[in-house]
């Protein structure tokens, strides 16, 4: 859920975070910090959508008077009591026809849409300057990434990892996601000349970095995969069912 601080403050705080973890090269806490502020993120646009909607519903039951004085939610706990209420109104209101809706129920329209707008306008704002700084922080992990990589690799950047593994491997490794795993650490281990610890921590590195993927094909009789919990017989029989193995292959992009 989005914060009711003092914008200006919430961002300084946070900038600190990210600044003070790449000055300490301090990867696990960048990666908190990144994972923290998108969480962040999509709580907001979620909050966005929801406004939106409600707005929506608003225009299709009365268009009214847009010039209303701005109102503000002050915490979120009256914002949730607020947009809890608001979505029930609207449901009742959606309920009767728009000639049969009273003066003051269109001044509760108008009123409520206003300080909708009031709110969108904030979350917008939030959502602004939390994009700025989302990407600062991705910029400074790939940063910390890149120093990580090459004390891991003797020298090596990410790329240059990504290109040894497609070199030996391909673009597309058809293999169960142990076994190519393992093939793959291997290859880092020798090809770099490094100790099988420092290749299980780069192979982890290139998979936080989107250079290697493990994919899962789902089967195409979705509705015939077989699964099974412990109470499943007490609801259903077996008529039918179908055993289809997943398939599953290591993608590598570089």
């Amino acid at each position: 859920m989005k914060s009711f601080e003092n914008l200006e403050k919430w961002l300084e705080k946070r900038d600190r975070k990210i600044t003070l973890a790449h000055e300490k090269k301090d990867r696990d806490e960048m990666q908190k910090n990144l994972d923290k502020l998108t969480m962040e993120q999509e709580s907001i646009m979620t909050e966005l959508h929801t406004i939106e909607l409600l707005i929506d519903t608003i225009d299709n039951l009365h268009q009214g008077n847009n010039d209303l004085p701005v109102e503000t939610v002050e915490n979120l706990y009256e914002y949730n009591k607020w947009i809890k209420e608001l979505e029930k109104s609207l449901k009742e209101l959606g309920k009767k026809p728009k000639s049969t809706l009273t003066t003051e129920e269109k001044e509760f329209l108008e009123h409520e849409k206003a300080k909708l707008e009031s709110e969108k306008e904030r979350l917008d704002k939030h959502l602004t300057e939390l994009d700025k700084i989302i990407a600062k922080s991705k910029i400074l992990l790939i940063d910390l990434n890149e120093t990580y990589c090459r004390d891991l690799s003797n020298g090596h950047s990410i790329a240059s990892v990504g290109e040894a593994l497609k070199d030996k491997f391909g673009n597309k490794m058809e293999t169960g996601y142990s076994i190519g795993r393992w093939k793959m650490i291997k290859h880092l281990e020798n090809h770099f000349k490094i100790k099988r610890r420092e290749a299980v921590k780069l192979f982890d590195l290139m998979i936080s970095a989107g250079v290697v993927i493990y994919n899962v094909e789902v089967p195409s009789s979705v509705e015939n995969i077989n699964f099974y919990t412990p109470y499943m017989g007490e609801f259903m029989d077996d008529v039918g069912i179908v055993n289809e193995p997943v398939y599953g292959y290591w993608v590598i992009n570089a």
